[in-house]
């Protein structure tokens, strides 16, 4: 896989210093940081920022702060520039006992500064959707550093919160697995390799959450993908709710291999889990897609991904969709019935538990032997409603009139339809053939 984040630049502008045997002497200048850092943007997002080259910068803004660590000990540095990628850090003289950095050979440097102490990083177990901060380390053998990404980013992005297809209110989603994700911390070598802490669950158990604040629909939407996972059982891509309802959440994680990797929604109307099958790696300075239907989550009334609790590996996930019919006569120019669909997802876990539920599907219908296909087309109507166990149909065709010596009759038009319908999550398709003659 390609380095997605490319490394952040920062030049400390020090002055020539004199010192004796005894003392250190301080540094009065402000500092250069050169924050030359680019998202590359996905080829299916187009991002108002977008530069000609296709990548999605990022700036420094007023009020940012880094931590910088000498010899001896760590001093506030805060910027007044904003939307730039270069700024310039002044020592923060607002803060009680912040300290000027001694000239020394060789820097560390992390943002943010409040989620740094002597060179150690803890993941916060809650963060915000409109606010991602992506930490940041650095390290130099002389008055350079060279800033770059510690941690994972992780977005999800939802397609409608229920299969009525209005999306409802996302309190707050939580990640977890049989690990600590929250609160743990990464220390950070005199190499400058960050070493994360060790906390794997017993069994089956969930670690410590993380979890984000939704409350504020305000996601940075200058983010965009490198990866998109879909998880699909038969690798077939993944197939959205089809209401053209989607937001992206987005949240840091730690770069670690990951047994047991679950979400959790909380919304209005109850509690929603996926299970990542399998076991899931996360590198650092990479950003991950998890591209994500309603159909694909399991609903619970109370939650299930909470810290202790044992949420039992996915072992095997299939699907069905199949019909009792796949030909249809058109007998009559107004003709309608309805056909009972089987369109199911299978679960496996496992501690033996199995279960099976419905999952919906997309309608599309061609009328020239499949070599296009249309959400409507002339002379049939093809719909379904939001428990996707049957869908209706009715055809309605122009007749014309057969005149021999004793009646009049109708008759009707040579016609052929073919109705594709494509399922949820899976892709799987099933072809339905209604023809007259």
């Amino acid at each position: 896989m390609k380095r997605l984040l490319s490394q952040i630049a920062l030049v400390l502008l020090l002055p020539g210093c004199r010192q004796t045997e005894t003392e250190t002497a301080p540094v009065e200048a402000s500092m250069m940081f050169s924050a030359g850092i680019c998202l590359p943007a996905s080829t299916t997002k187009v991002c108002p920022d977008m530069n000609s080259a296709g990548d999605i910068p990022v700036y420094w803004e007023t009020g940012d702060r880094v931590r910088i660590m000498d010899d001896r000990g760590e001093s506030i540095y805060i910027t007044e520039d904003s939307g730039t990628a270069s700024a310039r850090f002044a020592f923060d003289k607002s803060l009680e006992g912040n300290r000027r950095l001694n000239a020394s050979d060789s820097y560390l440097g992390f943002y943010p500064d409040r989620n740094w102490l002597q060179g150690v990083f803890t993941m916060p177990e809650e963060q915000r959707n409109d606010k991602l901060l992506y930490p940041m380390a650095a390290h130099s053998t002389g008055n350079s550093l060279e800033f770059s990404g510690i941690c994972s980013i992780v977005r999800l992005r939802l397609h409608c919160i229920d299969k009525t297809g209005k999306p409802a209110v996302i309190r707050n989603i939580s990640v977890g697995a049989y690990r600590d994700i929250g609160g743990i911390t990464g220390q950070m070598g005199a190499d400058g390799a960050i070493t994360w802490e060790s906390t794997k669950s017993d069994g089956f158990k969930i670690g410590r959450t993380l979890k984000l604040d939704c409350a504020s629909d305000g996601a940075d939407k200058k983010t965009c993908s490198e990866e998109s996972r879909g998880y699909t059982a038969t690798g077939a891509p993944v197939s959205g709710s089809g209401t053209g309802e989607e937001e992206n959440y987005y949240m840091v994680m730690p770069p670690l291999d990951y047994e047991g990797l679950a979400f959790q929604i909380e919304s209005d109307s109850g509690w929603y889990v996926y299970a990542v099958p399998g076991n899931t790696t996360l590198l650092p300075n990479r950003i991950y897609t998890w591209n994500l239907p309603m159909e694909a989550f399991d609903r619970y009334d109370e939650p299930v991904l909470a810290e202790g609790k044992v949420l039992p590996p996915l072992t095997d996930i299939s699907y069905r969709l199949a019909c009792a019919q796949d030909s249809i006569a058109i007998t009559s120019s107004n003709q309608s019935g309805e056909i009972d669909i089987s369109s199911i997802k299978y679960r496996k876990y496992s501690d033996g538990q199995e279960f099976t539920s419905t999952i919906g599907f997309t309608v599309d219908i061609s009328s020239d032997d499949g070599a296009t296909y249309h959400k409507e087309a002339t002379g049939i109507a093809v719909t379904t409603d939001s428990t996707f166990q049957n869908i209706r149909y009715e055809i309605s065709l122009a007749t014309g009139k057969d005149i021999d010596s004793t009646e009049i009759t109708e008759s009707i038009a040579k016609c052929s339809y073919i109705v594709r319908l494509t399922q949820f999550i899976s892709g799987k398709r099933l072809y339905l053939r209604f023809s007259s003659g």
